[in-house]
């Protein structure tokens, strides 16, 4: 009787263990078939606190470049594209530079809009599964969701779309068109005729009868064919902006208001305008492009490379004449 209960205690735990073993398959089949693979090995941020790059206050470690390669595993995917060392580190020292840049000017990433855009992004995200395992590596440590899948998109379009079009920024630019404004509107077509004449450059003719775009010489007619459908919508393009800008103006006058476009600030009078046709002059004032603004706004922080490992491969695999790397070596 005894022997009986014995062997089926054995059994029942023979059982029990291959129910066991069976669920550890099917938990490891589970994590392969939902994430590509078994998550990579956790990190230990202290150990790794190796400082690599200094930009004002932010330190980039080996820690975060050693985050960034198993986020560009699991980002990209066993077949893509996988960032390089010296482009995950481009990438943290970009979004570093930016942060600071805004938080210079006042309008610095607020806790909430990264709140904000975090939950956003993880709503509309595309591919769940995969941003669940990102969400896994990257909420183990403190931030760094935010620092590697929110912030860059968010700071990057805050400089190129809130920044960098403001008129804080675009001073210079903008005062020149704001008194070119009020000679235009003193001296109507004598002004545009002078622009013409004394700066082409800045002057253009938009025509339905002869569509283009932009400043400058227009395009000969006797030149190429445009594509088919082109045509059709740079006329479209010209009634949108008329439609928008100039429904209050008067033919033959200039319009009452500064135009802002994405390059730069336009005094625009408006010749014709009706069904059939839509033409008018614009002389443009440009704004202060990117590069250039972006070059003096680096003289005004402080960035090294601390680690001489990583100063000799940035400058091998992006050249030392590349724009961030000159400023980080202080050149």
């Amino acid at each position: 009787m005894a022997k009986k209960k014995v062997g089926g205690g054995l059994a029942a735990l023979l059982v029990l263990a291959v129910a066991a073993i069976a669920a550890v398959i099917l938990l490891v089949s589970l994590i392969t078939t939902e994430t590509g693979g078994t998550p990579p090995p956790r990190l230990d941020p202290e150990r790794l606190g190796r400082p690599l790059i200094r930009i004002e206050d932010k330190v980039i470690t080996q820690f975060h470049l050693e985050l960034g390669r198993q986020f560009e595993g699991i980002k990209r995917g066993k077949e893509g594209y996988k960032q390089p060392d010296h482009g995950i580190l481009r990438e943290l020292i970009e979004t570093a530079i930016f942060e600071t840049i805004l938080a210079k000017h006042g309008r610095g990433l607020t806790p909430q809009e990264i709140s904000n855009d975090r939950a956003r992004g993880i709503r509309e995200s595309r591919e769940p599964a995969k941003m669940r395992e990102l969400i896994a590596l990257l909420d183990q440590y403190p931030g760094m969701f935010e620092l590697f899948q929110v912030k860059p998109a968010l700071a990057n379009q805050r400089i190129h779309y809130g920044l960098l079009p403001d008129k804080s920024v675009q001073a210079e630019p903008y005062a020149k068109a704001e008194s070119a404004l009020k000679e235009a509107l003193r001296e109507g077509e004598d002004f545009f005729r002078r622009r013409k004449e004394e700066d082409p450059q800045t002057y253009r003719r938009t025509d339905t009868d002869n569509p283009t775009l932009g400043v400058g010489p227009s395009r000969s007619q006797e030149g190429p064919k445009r594509p088919p459908g082109e045509e059709e919508e740079l006329k479209r393009i010209i009634r949108d902006f008329a439609n928008k800008n100039l429904s209050t103006t008067a033919e033959g006058q200039v319009c009452a208001n500064l135009i802002e476009a994405e390059g730069g600030y336009l005094v625009v009078r408006l010749i014709e305008r009706n069904d059939k046709r839509i033409q008018y002059d614009v002389v443009s004032y440009p704004k202060i492009p990117f590069d250039v603004w972006y070059s003096g706004e680096l003289k005004k922080i402080k960035g090294e490379i601390v680690d001489p490992s990583v100063r000799e491969m940035l400058i091998k695999n992006m050249g030392r004449d590349h724009k961030i790397i000159r400023w980080l070596l202080g050149e």
